[in-house]
C-alpha cells in the first residue's frame, strides 16, 4: 500500500483514484494520464530498469513535458530510465543526461547529450544554427553526413556497442526479471 501510495504521489495520478480510465466507446482519463498510469504499473514492480518506448507519442507539449518532467524527477532520485524518443523538442532534449543515437542499427553516438552537439560539429564540420533544436540539428547531420553506407561519418569515433557496455562501469548488468518494459 505504501509502495502503491508513492507511485500515485509521484506520477500525480491522484485524481484518476475513482476514474473510469475509458477507451473507445466511454470517456475516461485524458492521454496524459493515461500514459502515467502505464508508467505507474510499471514502477509499482520495482524494476531496477525502467524502458519506455515512445512515452510522449499521441500527446500535446504540456503532457509531454509534464512526463518528461515525472521521469526526470525518478532519475535524479536514482532510478535508471531508459526511453525512446524520435523527435524531441528542446526542452525534452534537454532533460537526457545521455544519449545514445542509432543510424542503420549502428551506434552513432554515445555520451552526454550535452556534449552530443559538439561532437557532431567536430566530426562534420557543421553548425547548429542559433535557436535549433539539438534533437533536429543531430538528426540533420547523421542523415547528410554519410560514408556511403548511409551511416554518418562521426560513427567512426564509436566502438561495438557489446564493447562499450562491457567496458563501462556505468553500466550495470541487468537480469532481465529486473528490467521493466513499457509500450506506452
Amino acid at each position: 500500500e505504501e509502495r502503491v501510495d508513492f507511485v500515485i504521489r509521484e506520477l500525480a495520478l491522484q485524481r484518476c483514484l475513482d476514474r473510469i480510465i475509458g477507451g473507445a466507446l466511454i470517456k475516461g482519463i485524458s492521454d496524459g494520464e493515461r500514459k502515467r498510469l502505464a508508467i505507474a504499473l510499471q514502477l509499482l514492480r520495482t524494476p531496477s530498469i525502467l524502458l519506455l518506448d515512445e512515452p510522449t507519442s499521441g500527446l500535446d507539449t504540456t503532457s509531454s513535458r509534464d512526463v518528461i518532467n515525472i521521469l526526470k524527477d525518478l532519475a535524479n532520485r536514482g532510478f535508471t530510465i531508459v526511453i525512446t524518443i524520435h523527435s524531441p523538442d528542446s526542452y525534452i532534449y534537454d532533460k537526457f543526461d545521455r544519449l545514445l543515437m542509432l543510424v542503420n542499427g549502428q551506434v552513432q553516438y554515445f555520451g552526454t547529450s550535452k556534449q552530443a552537439v559538439q561532437a557532431y560539429c567536430d566530426a562534420t564540420h557543421s553548425q547548429i544554427r542559433n535557436f535549433q533544436n539539438p534533437a533536429e540539428f543531430l538528426f540533420e547531420c547523421a542523415a547528410t553526413n554519410t560514408n556511403g553506407n548511409g551511416i554518418a561519418t562521426i560513427r567512426q569515433d564509436y566502438p561495438d556497442p557489446k564493447v562499450i557496455a562491457g567496458e563501462n562501469p556505468q553500466l550495470p548488468l541487468v537480469r532481465e526479471d529486473d528490467a521493466s518494459c513499457c509500450c506506452c
